[in-house]
């Protein structure tokens, strides 16, 4: 809780900033960046987190390995959550930093969960279609899994839409 609460803080702090420079898409995006290669490269994770690395050789190593990729306001709110040593809730703040911009944008986040991957015609008439549905932009999400056999699962904040053949198995068999 404690962690959540001080990733949505920071979050705050740093999409006011943006907003005021008029630079949240471009963070958002930095944000994301960052956090991706947090969660997913261990060797990363580990090493900006070492216990004996101090702050000033966290920073250039951060500064290094994103130097041509970050904006410089992005730059600056990686080296202050490294000063702040809150550098490891990166993913938190960039989870909570997207919260915030798809509220303020009508932005609503859509997992379609497939067997196969759509074409490129079949999400745009998802897309409008569930933004017909919920008055909003739809930032679709897609993922493949084949266990679902055919049709989709469309996930819009808690509600679920389950079109699956995997499903319609498993109806079937109930009623049997």
């Amino acid at each position: 809780m404690i962690n959540e609460e001080a990733a949505r803080n920071y979050a705050i702090a740093i999409y006011e900033i943006a907003e005021q420079l008029k630079k949240e898409k471009v963070i958002l995006e930095n944000l994301k960046i960052v956090a991706e290669l947090y969660e997913k490269n261990i060797e990363f994770r580990d090493t900006v987190n070492h216990p004996s690395l101090p702050n000033t050789a966290r920073k250039v190593m951060v500064v290094k390995v994103f130097a041509d990729v970050l904006d410089s306001l992005a730059m600056d709110v990686m080296t202050y959550l490294i000063e702040k040593d809150r550098f490891n809730e990166i993913a938190g703040i960039s989870r909570e930093f997207q919260k915030m911009y798809n509220e303020k944008n009508a932005i609503i986040e859509v997992e379609a969960v497939f067997a196969v991957e759509p074409t490129s015609v079949q999400k745009d008439e998802l897309n409008k279609k569930l933004a017909g549905m919920t008055g909003k932009k739809i930032e679709l999400i897609v993922k493949i899994d084949k266990s679902i056999i055919g049709g989709g699962i469309i996930k819009i904040g808690d509600r679920i839409i389950d079109g699956s053949i995997r499903r319609q198995f498993e109806i079937l068999r109930a009623s049997l």
